[in-house]
């Protein structure tokens, strides 16, 4: 599903100008959200960076790399560092604070980010709008959240498979499909899609109204194909199979969009589950083979392989793969998008070098939250995917033409068909690897 829940953690970071060229360096990487050029640097052991761009630097790595413990102590650290600058004072607190929430701890969140807030207030004519306005809503979004134990996890002693079903999406003579997985809300029996492209649950308004689910009157950003507003609603209690998690978030929002050719293929996507369950329950793995969603215990990602995910700003996964002569690509891992996936128009000069690129006679019109959109597009024959030391062939990948908005940090995304090209794909969030087995 081409979308990315937008919860805005964070904004551009502006760096304060020191002239070393290392720390122009880690700015930049920064500001382009290229995190995991920025842990290859970090790596290196640097000794000449500036000791503010330093902590600046490994508060984002601990972040993006799903290290909230360390990356609130370093956030801390540069909220009390006199050279922090105002813009970097709200969006540094903001990531603080969605990483305090992470940890379980909503009323020390929302406590946090008003004492940032009201620090700052008496200079709002120097900060974007979108900032203030996100803090704010931030702000209500824990407040909300405070009263729950988030997240709580049903303790289980061995690993749950949880079966799943490939559904037809979309019009017919497309062959799309989608992951659906059977399940209960509150006690109500539910179809849902297990989508790892999404950076938030959702539950669409008039399902929602149907189970009864309390909705609390806020509004949350939404980004899709557009941008819209959602709702909140926690789900006191999301069984999966013989998972069962506590008081879980779902974005309540309207999912169609009025447009019948997106609404055929988003009419499919009433419940979504992604990232909020994938991170709780740590290790999983989409068994294609068997056709399951195994839950485990431990990971069962060999201890040599080298951590591939990160976190983008949105809050959707960004993997680190690579195509024709090793060419490295940061992609969104979508298993809501149906098809092969799509290249954005970015990689055109990257990979044209190499390889001869053939306009496709048609445009290619993807639907997702928001409606609808068109594009012209390359057709990319055979190209390589290789995650990690495992490899597939995509035998047609499109490459965008012109610009996806929202998709800056991304180099494009993979689909639910280049899935399962391999027997299994794995998840451990704790080291942020996936893992693919053929």
């Amino acid at each position: 599903m081409n979308k990315n829940f937008l919860t805005l953690i964070c904004a551009l970071i502006t760096i304060c100008s020191f002239a070393h060229t290392a720390d122009e360096k880690v700015g930049a990487m920064m500001n382009d959200g290229k995190w995991f050029e920025l842990r290859e640097f970090y790596e290196s052991k640097p000794d000449s960076v500036h000791p503010f761009i330093d902590v600046f630097g490994k508060a984002m790595l601990a972040h993006f790399f799903n290290q909230p413990e360390k990356s609130v102590e370093y956030c801390s650290s540069l909220l009390n560092d006199p050279q922090i600058d105002l813009a970097n004072v709200a969006s540094v607190g903001m990531l603080m604070c969605s990483d305090i929430s992470k940890l379980g701890d909503n009323e020390q969140a929302a406590q946090t980010l008003e004492a940032i807030d009201t620090s700052i207030k008496p200079y709002y004519q120097h900060l974007d709008s979108t900032i203030i306005a996100a803090i704010k809503t931030d702000i209500a979004k824990y407040k909300a959240l405070s009263s729950y134990k988030v997240n709580e996890l049903k303790p289980f002693d061995s690993n749950i498979s949880i079966p799943f079903r490939l559904i037809a999406i979309g019009a017919d003579s497309l062959k799309q499909e989608a992951v659906n997985i059977d399940g209960h809300i509150n006690g109500h029996t539910c179809q849902m899609t297990f989508d790892t492209g999404a950076g938030v649950n959702v539950i669409s308004d008039s399902l929602a109204k149907a189970l009864g689910l309390d909705i609390v009157d806020i509004d949350l950003p939404a980004v899709g194909i557009g941008m819209q507003s959602a709702k909140l609603a926690v789900v006191k209690d999301l069984t999966i199979g013989d998972l069962t998690i506590y008081n879980v978030p779902f974005y309540v929002m309207t999912l169609l969009s009025g447009n019948a050719e997106a609404d055929l293929y988003m009419r499919h996507f009433q419940i979504v589950v992604g990232r909020n369950i994938m991170e709780t329950v740590k290790y999983l793995t989409i068994d294609f083979q068997n056709k399951a969603i195994v839950v485990m215990k431990e990971s069962d990602i060999p201890i040599t392989a080298k951590s591939n995910l990160c976190l983008g700003g949105s809050g959707i996964y960004k993997l680190l793969c690579h195509t024709f002569d090793g060419i490295p690509m940061v992609l969104n891992p979508d298993t809501g998008d149906a098809s092969f996936g799509v290249l954005y128009n970015n990689m055109a000069s990257v990979i044209g070098k190499s390889r001869s690129l053939q306009l496709a006679s048609k445009k290619m019109r993807m639907a997702g939250a928001g409606g609808v959109l068109e594009s012209q597009y390359y057709d990319v024959i055979n190209m390589p995917l290789s995650i990690g030391d495992v490899s597939a062939t995509i035998p047609q990948m499109p490459l965008l033409t012109s610009e996806e908005p929202n998709n800056s940090e991304y180099d494009g995304r993979i689909g639910l068909a280049s899935f399962m090209l391999f027997k299994s794909v794995s998840f451990d969030l704790s080291r942020m690897i996936m893992h693919a087995k053929k």
